[in-house]
């Protein structure tokens, strides 16, 4: 009987580690020489953090492009200081109106109810405050279009 083997990692654990560690102290460091309104320390890690992602070795492989967004129906969890930065995005957006009604549409909804539901900041498949998304959003991401489809 033969049996499957899935191949080697294309990094190991260490690896991942590192990078894991790198990422902190990018986000201390920002942190560390960032103004004091929360809204600009959530920008400042934002920015520290999207070249250490955009290195990692995995992200030359995501699927992801402008246009997609699969991932975008999926509830995540922010910080306040990110809830602050894109408060300052969707008002200079001029979303108030979309995010409030999508907000009282949903808000008897539990979380795991929020899965399917498209985020209320997506405009034709497309997030009108991407450079203001929080981590979570960053972070999501996939190696094939068709499986999120």
């Amino acid at each position: 009987r033969r049996v499957a083997t899935s191949p080697a990692p294309e990094h190991s654990p260490t690896d991942n580690h590192a990078e894991f560690y790198r990422g902190l102290e990018a986000a201390a460091a920002a942190l560390a020489s960032a103004p004091a309104s929360p809204a600009a320390r959530a920008a400042r890690v934002h920015a520290a953090l999207t070249p250490l992602l955009a290195a990692t070795p995995d992200a030359a492989a995501l699927a992801c492009r402008s246009g997609c967004a699969h991932c975008c129906r999926f509830p995540v969890g922010v910080t306040f200081a990110e809830a602050l930065q894109l408060a300052d995005a969707v008002r200079a957006a001029g979303l108030e109106a979309a995010v409030q009604g999508a907000a009282a549409a949903n808000a008897q909804r539990s979380w795991p109810e929020l899965a399917g539901v498209p985020c209320p900041l997506l405009q034709d498949e497309r997030c009108p405050v991407h450079a203001a998304r929080p981590l979570p959003c960053r972070a999501l991401g996939s190696r094939d279009a068709a499986a999120c489809a």
